[in-house]
Formats: structure tokens, C-alpha cells, sequence
């Protein structure tokens, strides 16, 4: 039987993915008849539906894009050329995908199903989690699940291959669930070796480019999802261990800064939660400031103000204690759409870190201009000084010259590296 030209068939709307119109299926049932096996993956991702619901049906389109774009990509490393990428309905949010077979054997193998479906969940995952994360500020939920066939000539190959797409949409809707399962272990013993990385991303004075201070920022395990800092505490969230990370995180930032310039200062992540540790104000940081020549002003605690109110009593008295002992205070994600103008004169933060959101593209766009102006003013009211998060372009950089903010950081002066790297590029 000769193979349809797919480029005359009908096509998803969206994706241009061909659909499974009947010349397909009748390309597919030959395909099962002629490797006397068939296999199957389902994909789809859970909790898109949000982004269409908050930003409207282009934007959704769009991820759909990127998602098959990020299968497309796959293609002679985890997938075969020859495997069929398709859409079951126009407009449709899964994806399938038909295996080809191998050199000189029959269609894929059950193991062969296994072993890829784990590879593109792993892939496939990475490569989205951005384009997805930054729009529902969640974890995406990639389902994936197949099914296996074996070419039986008492039964219909059309009825067998739709019995098979239900299962494995099945098998995707449990797989989710065994793979929060795993990634809870995986960090488990994250956080058990303690297997994080910390690099540093310096801080600059906006006017002369001289390094001001350190972030210190966490990394899991290299050439895994958990290298992804966003996904790293994602899943740490959902697993109820971000107390523990923190600590590991926290010790690990400070315990790589033993090179630090006493002249600088180094802002430290953390939570609400840990800054009530008395033990590590007490008797942890003590011990480094001694061993190390350092005073309490060199290290700067940069909190998430969202997660800082959910017990605002106790909160601002862990965070006295820490001042009256010298130590700064920085409050993150302004501008994000949790912190607000009451908020900040309340904390009366050391410093205000601007979100990369409210950064990005300020130099085009008047409204983020004028809240970056009164976060400015708010700053200056008391005391406070500003650091512009997340700056890329020589032209956003200018415009937060132009507005008034003390300090800069952002990939345009350095990456986060092992400490303690040199600004790369300053303008």
C-alpha cells in the first residue's frame, strides 16, 4: 500500500499536525499489519486549561505550538524520523504518536514503550516547563502513557488501535501520579546528600558597573529536571519539603561564600519559616561571620514577601531579631502582584528587588515604567534601595538608569557561576 502524502491531508488547525482522518488510519493499520505490533504514546498536559481561561485562546495556541515543536525536536535522538506525530481532532490538547519500527526487526517492543515513554516525559518536561511556568507559575503536569498491540486477525485493526488510544490516555492519567510520587523520592534523597549547587550572580551599582554583592541562587543535580531551580522548589512545594531544601540550600550558599570579599555582601534566599530557626541564627551564622572575618551586615535575607505573611506577628519578630544583630533584609517579587505598597512600609525592607517581570521590556512600555518609578519613590520614603531584577538589554538597562534604581542584576552583567564571577559585559 503506498504511504499518504501528508502534506495534502487534513491538518490541526494549530499545530499543522496531520489529524487521524481515515487515509492516516488506514496508514497506521498498515503499519501495525506489516511490524505485526503496534505502539502507542498519549501525551498531554494537565493543568493548561488555566492558561486559555486567564489569557485567552492565542496564548493557548501557542503553547500547543511550542509543545509539538518541543516533540518535533526529539525527532533522531528519542524518536525515530519515521515516527508518526498526530493530532486525533482538530483543535484537539493531546498528542499521539505512532512508532515506527526498528532496523532490521518488527514494530516497537513493549520494553522499547517503557523506556521512551520515561525519556520523552523527562525531555519533554524540560523543554516546556518555561514557555508554560511563566504563565500559570506552576509546575506543568505533562501525562504521558501508551499502549502495546499485537496484530490478532480475528479482531478489527481499526477497533484495536482506538481501544489502544483510550488506553493509553488511561495509563497517562495514573502515570501522573507515580511520577509525583518519584520526583517526592528523588528530592528526598536530594536533600538527604545534600546534592545542591550554589552559584553566584553578582550585584551591580546601576551607575558604574562596580559589584555591590552576590545572590547566592540553588541548583539540584546536573543533567536532571531538578538542575531547573524553578522546578527544583516546584516540586518541593508539592511534596511539602521546602522547609528542608531551604535549610540544605541555605547552608550550602553560605558554606560556598567562604572566598567572599569582606567588602561585599551576599543575599541569601529564604523562607519565613527558616528564619525562625534559632539554631542557625545563633550558633550557624555565628560560627561562619567568626571563621571567615565576616560581620553580620555582609549577609543580606532575601524573602519571598507572600510566603512572609501568612504569620505576620511572628514573622516581623524573627525578622527584628535578625536587624538588631546587624544582618539586611530584602524583600523579593515586587511588582509580581503579591507585594504591595502596605507591605513594604510595614517590613521597611534594607532593599526592594524588583521582579524580572516588571523589568522586562520596561524601556517599551509606559505602565511598567510609572510602577517601577513609584517602587522608586516608596523606596526612597524609607531608606530602602532598589535593585532591578533580571535585566538582558543594553536598553532596559539605560531606562533603569533613567528611573532611578541603585542596583542591577541580570544575565546582561553575568550568569549565576561557581563563586564568584566577574561582570561579563558592562555598557
Amino acid at each position: 500500500m503506498k504511504n499518504p502524502n501528508f502534506d495534502e491531508l487534513p491538518k490541526d488547525d494549530i499545530t499543522g499536525l496531520p489529524l487521524l482522518t481515515d487515509p492516516v488510519m488506514e496508514h497506521v493499520i498498515n503499519i501495525f499489519k506489516q511490524q505485526r505490533s503496534l505502539g502507542i504514546i498519549y501525551l498531554d498536559v494537565h493543568n493548561l486549561t488555566k492558561i486559555e481561561s486567564d489569557y485567552g485562546y492565542q496564548t493557548y495556541d501557542q503553547v500547543q505550538v511550542d509543545l509539538k515543536n518541543a516533540l518535533e525536536k526529539l525527532r533522531g535522538k528519542y524518536l525515530r524520523k519515521q515516527d508518526l506525530i498526530l493530532k486525533l481532532h482538530n483543535y484537539d490538547d493531546s498528542f499521539l504518536i505512532i512508532l515506527s519500527k526498528k532496523r532490521n526487526i518488527g514494530g516497537a517492543r513493549r520494553n522499547d514503550l517503557e523506556t521512551i515513554t520515561r525519556r520523552l516525559h523527562s525531555q519533554v518536561s524540560s523543554s516546556i516547563f518555561f514557555a508554560i511556568y511563566k504563565w500559570i507559575k506552576q509546575k506543568p503536569k505533562l501525562r504521558i502513557g501508551y499502549s502495546f498491540l499485537v496484530n490478532n486477525g480475528l479482531l478489527n485493526s481499526q477497533r484495536m488501535i482506538y481501544r489502544a488510544i483510550d488506553e493509553a490516555r488511561l495509563m497517562s492519567s495514573f502515570h501522573i501520579y507515580n511520577t509525583e510520587i518519584r520526583y517526592k523520592e528523588t528530592l528526598q534523597q536530594i536533600i538527604l546528600d545534600e546534592d545542591i549547587q550554589s552559584v553566584y550572580q553578582p550585584i551591580v551599582h546601576s551607575k558604574t558597573g562596580e559589584i555591590f554583592s552576590y545572590e547566592a541562587l540553588s541548583r539540584g543535580p546536573k543533567d536532571t529536571e531538578f538542575f531547573n531551580p524553578l522546578f527544583l522548589f516546584e516540586i518541593a512545594k508539592e511534596s511539602d519539603l521546602l522547609f528542608e531544601l531551604d535549610n540544605v540550600c541555605r547552608k550550602k550558599a553560605v558554606d560556598n561564600a567562604v572566598k567572599l570579599d569582606p567588602n561585599l555582601k551576599l543575599f541569601i534566599n529564604a523562607l519565613p519559616s527558616t528564619i525562625h530557626e534559632k539554631s542557625f541564627r545563633e550558633d550557624y551564622l555565628k560560627t561562619f561571620l567568626k571563621k571567615y572575618n565576616l560581620k553580620p551586615n555582609n549577609l543580606v535575607f532575601e524573602i519571598t514577601e507572600s510566603l512572609a505573611i501568612q504569620n505576620y506577628e511572628m514573622f516581623m519578630e524573627d525578622i527584628r531579631k535578625y536587624t538588631d544583630e546587624g544582618y539586611e533584609i530584602a524583600l523579593d517579587d515586587t511588582g509580581t502582584g503579591y507585594s504591595s505598597f502596605e507591605t513594604i512600609l510595614k517590613i521597611k525592607p534594607h532593599y526592594i528587588k524588583i521582579d524580572i517581570s516588571m523589568v522586562r521590556n520596561v524601556d517599551t512600555d509606559p505602565l511598567k515604567e510609572t510602577m517601577i518609578q513609584a517602587l522608586v519613590n516608596i523606596a526612597e520614603s524609607i531608606g530602602a534601595r532598589t535593585i532591578a531584577e533580571g535585566i538582558e538589554t543594553v536598553t532596559e538597562y539605560e531606562k533603569i538608569i533613567e528611573l532611578g534604581v541603585d542596583f542591577c542584576q541580570g544575565y546582561l552583567f553575568a550568569k549565576p557561576s561557581p563563586p564568584f564571577p566577574d561582570v561579563d559585559v558592562f555598557v
